[in-house]
């Protein structure tokens, strides 16, 4: 048995409770058309909505239900690529955080302006070895994207490299990551 409901009669605040706990798929993609913005966004960011949803949601004019595409779990590649190229540096941050990124993707935003957006590049694990050592060398003011680099590599050269680095907080990243050898986190002690 099947039941129809008109969603135009249903008030916007149980749209929008619906929207963030149904794991009906089906019903996830009608709310992805709802006219409400706040209906939209908690479908964008329920963990049940399938990636055609979401691909579907990439599209929507405000930035906002981007950004919670590019976060959500079942957001594919694809779209997590599509919002890389077209997106604030917000939405780019979040498809830096999304595991889903490919490394292609990854690569081209370690390229980007923002220094938050190199840091989440630098923490998301589908990294490149290839473009971490490229991080490893940002010349950022604050040394937070080579932070990053140094808390989240496992290239003992990139390591060893930054453990030298003139920002205490580059060195102490080094000297907290499992993978540095405990003689460089010796030497770091002593350079500190």
């Amino acid at each position: 048995m099947e039941i129809t409901i008109d969603l135009s009669k249903v008030p916007t605040k149980t749209r929008i409770a619906l929207a963030k706990t149904i794991e009906d798929k089906r019903a996830l993609n009608v709310l992805a058309d709802d006219e409400d913005f706040y209906v939209r966004k908690a479908v964008a960011n329920n963990i049940a909505t399938s990636a055609k949803t979401l691909e579907k949601l990439a599209k929507d004019s405000r930035k906002n239900i981007k950004k919670a595409v590019a976060e959500n779990e079942n957001t594919s590649s694809k779209t997590l690529d599509n919002l890389a190229k077209k997106g604030n540096w917000e939405i780019k941050a979040a498809v830096a955080k999304n595991c889903n990124t490919s490394s292609a993707t990854l690569q081209i935003l370690a390229k980007c302006l923002n220094s938050y957006v190199r840091s989440m590049v630098a923490k998301n694990p589908h990294t490149s070895k290839e473009t971490m050592e490229e991080l490893s060398y940002d010349r950022h003011c604050s040394g937070d994207v080579r932070e990053a680099v140094a808390s989240s590599t496992i290239s003992k050269e990139i390591l060893e490299r930054l453990a030298y680095d003139d920002r205490s907080n580059v060195r102490e990243a080094v000297a907290k990551n499992p993978f540095t050898p405990k003689w460089l986190k010796d030497k770091i002690r002593n350079y500190n």
